[in-house]
């Protein structure tokens, strides 16, 4: 109780007189309560929990969505109804139930009618003199018209007001005894007054806040709902236990998503939110919630249980006095460090590129360095969501290793010239891309989004770095959409680089695991490259990403990077497995399990696992294997040893947040080495992965982990200080939320 009543204070201080809230997960109850003033003026008065808060835009989910659900679930509506079947106005037409719930009808947002309007009628003729913004279904753009109309859908479908309605269908039958659309006059002292209004020359109190729906009689789809956080609560475990609406119903409201390039507006809902959102958040991908004007938010989600309430009245006494972001952002990002689920609804930078309606691209030429790989939360590839665009025109794309379908096998670029008529540049290849640079000279922006994987092996920043030595030569501005580091931000393996050493395997100077962004690497290559340092560069940052979060914890969808890395767990062994490349032992490509296993024919692992230190096995199950390497098509032609029997080691992650697999695999490489002084061999391939000589010689002269500890520390140490870290406000946030 403690906690939350000091995270609500903050969350007013500035931005609200007081503000009540109700956050529980199924039948429990986490906090109820309430801090600060319910009035300000004409006199100060304290709130209570039982205080009565004007809705405002929370009508439009709580009232008018749920009620054409009931008449939808009757059989009384087909979501696919045309306006014009309840509205006779020929030129709604094309307009459908469904594309009102998801505000894409291409009606207005908002209009000051309310000094010409008294009824739905008068609305209705100013309506009718307004044009489509968009053809219906085609684009998202919030509309409060959209939800009056619905409002008079559910009084002609069910011959009596909205009002009346919810309050037989919804509001009794949950017992919500304090929510009313006109506030009965017993009740109007318990109601939290909103603004000094200039129109009404008066505090308004127990009357509806919106002028357009006071105009029209104070029963409106769009706003006019009044209520306390107890009731909400009651409403949202009701929709949690689907006790209301059925399974089927509720299922098709919370996944219905008319604009492709919008998947955060369901029916009625909005979804999935953002961690830096005006919106408030809870942290999961199905989570559904909407806000209102005056300072009130809701949340719930149907699939872990939670809901969280958050009642204010901001806008007393006057909106221009309200930060609703800093009040609901404080509360709900407290609220989601607490609940701490296992998994985050993290959103990449091409989700708030699209969020934001690709603002910073309209009307450019764009190129594109990507991969299919390359997703956004909802599976669809950057490379479909940007070349489908009609705000700006992708002319050209470029491609790293693997090529653009990551269909390629290691040291291969892309084999075709164009796709779906848009020239391919391959940026890996040496000297391939030179012939095709004019068509840089037609482009506006260089968009960049990579997937790479956090291991200075990992050929795509070396792509990165040439693409933006090309923008900085031909003077383009350069976009990088960000993508969380799947190994995380806060652990740093491995020495740093001879600078003689730099190549596709080798990037640049860091550790080989580097702990850094695709747009920190940015970053860090134009501030200590010198030839990159004039580089144009913007970044769109991940969404709700903490440094100290590796991808089993982050809710976004695994597409194998390149073909060799499947999953997380390989990712996270490749930093130390790579190194095996470069020796004469093969590191598993040809296999299920490539950089899981190592092994040859010659090799005894029980032996080497006897050999082992205690600390090598730290987070990680090493385990006696035979395999046997074959061709893969598509991953690998010629694998090590292929068609032999090998004997191995496999690597099972048990504990990713403690495993080292630097240190395992410089650990089983030292073991080895001593072991089969005459059969094992590095080959001239290894230094350019470690990126010089250290690795290779530490070993051969027989030195433990712990022995050259101190000077990968060293080196690490002297990185950190030129770190990039774009994320280090979100850990302070969450360490200021904990301190409360």
């Amino acid at each position: 109780k403690k906690y939350f009543e000091n995270l609500l204070k903050t969350a007013i201080e500035g931005s609200a007189p007081g503000a009540v809230a109700y956050v529980g997960k199924n039948d429990e109850v986490f906090f109820f309560g309430g801090v600060g003033k319910k009035s300000l003026m004409p006199i100060e008065e304290d709130l209570t929990v039982d205080t009565i808060y004007d809705l405002a835009s929370l009508t439009k989910v709580v009232a008018t969505t749920t009620a054409i659900m009931l008449l939808y679930q009757q059989g009384k509506i087909s979501l696919d109804d045309p306006l014009s079947k309840y509205v006779s106005v020929s030129k709604f037409k094309n307009i459908l139930i469904k594309h009102l719930l998801t505000h894409s009808s291409g009606l207005p947002a908002y209009a000051e009618w309310y000094r010409e309007i008294n009824s739905f009628e008068d609305f209705l003729i100013k309506l009718y003199k307004e044009d489509l913004l968009f053809l219906p279904g085609s684009a998202h753009l919030y509309s409060d018209f959209g939800f009056i109309l619905l409002g008079h859908i559910v009084e002609v479908v069910s011959g009596t007001d909205l009002g009346t309605f919810c309050k037989s269908n919804i509001f009794q039958p949950l017992n919500m005894t304090s929510t009313f659309f006109k506030v009965p006059e017993e009740f109007v002292e318990r109601c939290a007054p909103t603004e000094m209004c200039s129109w009404r020359k008066k505090v308004v109190r127990g009357k509806v806040h919106d002028e357009n729906a006071y105009a029209m009689g104070g029963i409106c789809g769009h706003a006019g709902l009044f209520s306390t956080a107890e009731d909400l609560a009651k409403f949202c475990r009701t929709m949690i236990y689907r006790k209301l609406l059925k399974c089927e119903v509720i299922e098709e409201m919370a996944t219905t998503k008319i604009i492709s390039n919008y998947p955060w507006q369901v029916l009625g809902w909005k979804t999935d939110p953002f961690w830096d959102s005006i919106e408030g958040v809870l942290p999961f991908r199905t989570a559904l919630g909407h806000t209102g004007f005056t300072g009130t938010c809701m949340w719930w989600d149907r699939v872990s249980g939670y809901y969280s309430i958050l009642l204010s009245n901001s806008c007393h006494p006057s909106r221009f006095r309200r930060d609703n972001k800093k009040l609901r952002k404080t509360f709900y990002n407290g609220v989601s460090v607490l609940i701490n689920p296992k998994k985050l609804n993290v959103h990449p930078g091409v989700d708030v590129l699209v969020r934001d309606e690709f603002k910073i691209l309209q009307g450019a030429k764009v190129g594109l360095l990507t991969n299919s790989s390359a997703l956004s939360a909802y599976g669809t590839s950057t490379l479909e969501i940007l070349t489908s665009s009609d705000r700006f025109k992708v002319v050209c794309l470029f491609t790293g290793e693997h090529g653009l379908r990551v269909s390629e096998e290691a040291g291969k670029g892309e084999s075709n010239r164009e796709w779906e008529g848009i020239p391919i540049v391959d940026i890996f290849s040496k000297g391939k891309y030179q012939e095709k640079v004019n068509l840089l000279r037609r482009t506006d922006w260089i968009v960049i989004d990579m997937p790479d994987i956090g291991a200075r092996y990992y050929t795509y920043i070396a792509s990165v770095r040439k693409i933006l030595s090309l923008a900085v030569e031909y003077n383009i501005k350069v976009l990088v959409l960000d993508r969380p580091n799947p190994l995380g931000g806060e652990v740093l393996e491995g020495p740093l680089p001879e600078s003689d050493f730099i190549s596709d395997v080798c990037w640049g100077g860091v550790p080989i695991r580097h702990g850094m962004t695709l747009g920190e690497s940015c970053i860090f290559l134009k501030e200590n490259v010198k030839d990159l340092r004039k580089v144009n560069l913007r970044i769109v940052k991940v969404d709700g990403w903490f440094r100290d979060l590796m991808y089993d914890r982050v809710d976004l969808q695994w597409i194998p990077p390149s073909p060799n890395i499947p999953d997380f767990e390989t990712s996270l062994c490749y930093v130390g497995t790579c190194l095996f490349e470069g020796t004469n032992l093969s590191e598993g490509r040809g296999t299920e399990f490539p950089f899981r296993m190592i092994g040859a024919p010659w090799f005894n692992a029980e032996k080497i696992l006897q050999l082992l230190p205690k600390y090598a096995f730290e987070g990680v199950e090493l385990s006696v294997c035979e395999f046997v390497p074959k061709p893969i098509s598509g991953k690998v032609s010629h694998p090590k040893y292929m068609g032999d029997k090998c004997n191995g080691i496999k690597i099972k992650v048990t504990e990713p947040y403690l495993f080292r697999p630097f240190t395992t695999a410089y650990e089983l490489l030292l073991s080895i080495s001593r072991e089969y002084e005459d059969e094992f061999k590095f080959t001239d391939f290894f230094d350019k992965l470690a990126g010089g000589n250290f690795i290779r010689k530490s070993i051969e002269s027989g030195y433990s982990f712990k022995s050259i500890k101190n000077q990968i520390e060293q080196d690490i140490n002297k990185f950190v200080l030129k770190k990039p870290s774009l994320y280090l406000s979100m850990r302070e946030e969450r360490n200021k939320i904990l301190s409360v």
